[in-house]
């Protein structure tokens, strides 16, 4: 049922949401230009991938950077949680109990939070499709999240809200979380060598070089082999 949504063309329409994700986030890290002091590198990289997830796969559903943090500390938080719940010898014979600790009720507690926002992507985009049933007539390929409120077996039935809601938790959660720890790394491997770091500079520079603008295009991807290869050791 999902295979659609990650066909590699579907990509080919989002190029500006990437370059514009991309100018917001070198922004916001412009004001530590000149200063002497260390950043969370990841917390930066994590609003950029979370919006361009937003964009494309939820089909452009907005939420504040405010909102975006609660939610990826929520998340964060979950994962140590749980991780002290499997190595505590008790709560991993009786898991039951788990639920009855301070961790295991702020851990409750976290996961109505993820679903509610979770949930209110979904009542979003319902209420839009609902409104307006010919929003999807102009799209070639449908988003993420249309795939999940369109979807019908053979028999006619579509996935339930929990079922729906269970994929946006992961695909969320799992989408932004692992792409920002991969550009993350890749933007501190190249700091640690300033020789591969000139290099990326040097070939995208001469890529950008008379335009108007300095957005990449879709075509231009093929072009920027070293930064390809930057990107794949890391």
């Amino acid at each position: 049922l999902l295979t659609p949504a990650f066909h590699f063309d579907i990509l080919k329409q989002y190029v500006s949401v990437y370059n514009q994700a991309a100018e917001q986030m070198i922004e916001k890290l412009s004001k530590y230009t000149g200063k002497d002091e260390s950043f969370e590198m990841l917390q930066q990289a994590s609003l950029c991938t979370m919006e361009v997830l937003l964009q494309c796969a939820f089909s452009g559903h907005s939420m504040s950077d405010q909102t975006k943090n609660e939610y990826m500390h929520a998340t964060k938080k979950m994962v140590a949680l749980l991780n002290e719940g499997y190595f505590n010898p008790v709560y991993f014979f009786v898991p039951s109990l788990y639920y009855w600790s301070p961790g295991g009720r702020e851990f409750l507690r976290l996961c109505d939070f993820v679903h509610e926002t979770a949930d209110s992507i979904i009542k979003k985009r319902r209420e839009e499709l609902e409104r307006d049933p010919e929003i999807l007539s102009g799209k070639t390929r449908l988003d993420f999240i249309d795939i999940l409120l369109m979807a019908r077996d053979e028999d006619g039935r579509g996935l339930t809200d929990v079922e729906i809601r269970d994929e946006v938790d992961t695909f969320l959660f799992a989408g932004h979380d692992t792409t920002a720890s991969t550009l993350s790394w890749t933007l501190y491997a190249l700091a640690q060598h300033p020789h591969h770091q000139e290099k990326v500079r040097e070939e995208v520079e001469q890529l950008l070089a008379g335009r108007e603008d300095d957005t990449v295009q879709w075509e231009d991807l093929h072009k920027l082999p070293c930064l390809t290869m930057c990107l794949k050791e890391a």
